[in-house]
């Protein structure tokens, strides 16, 4: 990703940026209320300069799935060599299913977008790794599509979409 840095800075200032895009596309299918965990093919890192700096969540995000359902997405972040944590997805209500996104998906032929924009407060200076997880919501198993639609015919009739993520560093 492209690296932008700043020296002095005031508080509310942009320190650095980060940015990450996919532009391919990938598949995974999975079973109702598991996680597809995109850590190893969508996330971005940053390390902050103080451990008192904010971190400012950008994503765009595209999938698709074979049912025509909503695909959730969870907004998670890794502190070094840790553990994963959940960064924004609320608490569950009842058997509901938390999450930072959803994704509304009408139709297989259809191609859905998100965004998230998040102020994180890690507290750490440590290396930050953000990515995200989806699960879709059809109650069975499906496939779960990143960047197209379930049907993806050569055609001028069906699109493909890119994936960003851009992490902004910002002076407490």
């Amino acid at each position: 990703g492209t690296v932008l840095t700043t020296t002095n800075p005031k508080s509310g200032n942009i320190i650095q940026v980060v940015q990450t895009t996919k532009t391919n596309t990938a598949s995974q299918s999975i079973g109702d209320g598991v996680d597809w965990d995109l850590e190893s093919i969508f996330s971005a890192t940053i390390t902050p300069s103080s451990s008192s700096s904010k971190i400012l969540i950008s994503m765009m995000i595209s999938a698709g799935n074979t049912s025509a359902s909503p695909v959730i997405a969870y907004l998670k972040r890794k502190k070094g060599s840790g553990n994963a944590e959940d960064v924004q997805a609320p608490s569950a209500f009842g058997s509901r299913t938390p999450a930072t996104m959803a994704i509304p998906i009408t139709n297989a032929h259809h191609l859905g977008s998100g965004c998230i924009e998040f102020l994180d407060t890690p507290n750490s200076d440590l290396e930050l790794k953000y990515w995200i997880t989806l699960r879709h919501q059809t109650g069975q198993n499906t496939t779960i599509y990143f960047n197209r639609s379930y049907i993806d015919s050569n055609d001028t009739s069906y699109s493909r979409a890119i994936s960003s993520i851009i992490l902004k560093e910002v002076a407490a």
